[in-house]
């Protein structure tokens, strides 16, 4: 079991049966910078899915400004599309939660709102290999 595994054990609903794919959390002195977010858990996803890790590989290599482009492109590039790829290979990819906490410490308003825009338009149906929840904010 992973040391954030007992975030799971206060989720509601159905977070508590997924294993928890990843957590970020940003904070006053470290991980203020929101573009760390979802390359940080595109990395923290390999660990916990080895099929998403080769996927990751491949885009990186054929496209190595993944990481410094915009969050939307990040999240679509790292996580999305990797993810439909493999379910279209046939991969089983059971459901994985995502913690982001401490929002309010990330740099820029702008940056916060983007985030929440993104992660809430990305529950509409996009993702379905991965679901992203339960922003909060101290």
């Amino acid at each position: 079991m992973s040391a954030n595994q007992p975030l799971l054990k206060h989720a509601p609903g159905n977070w508590q049966k997924m294993t928890l794919g990843a957590a970020f959390f940003f904070t006053v002195k470290e991980h203020r910078n929101p573009l760390q977010l979802f390359t940080t858990i595109a990395y923290q996803l390999t660990t916990t899915l080895p099929d998403y890790r080769g996927a990751i590989e491949d885009r990186i290599f054929k496209d190595n400004t993944i990481v410094e482009k915009k969050m939307s492109s990040q999240l679509k590039s790292l996580i999305v599309e990797p993810l439909q790829e493999l379910r279209k290979q046939g991969k089983s990819i059971q459901p994985k939660a995502i913690f982001i906490d401490g929002l309010d410490e990330c740099v820029g308003e702008d940056a916060r709102a983007e985030i929440i825009k993104i992660i809430a338009s990305s529950n509409q149906g996009r993702i379905r290999s991965v679901s992203l929840g339960h922003l909060q904010s101290r």
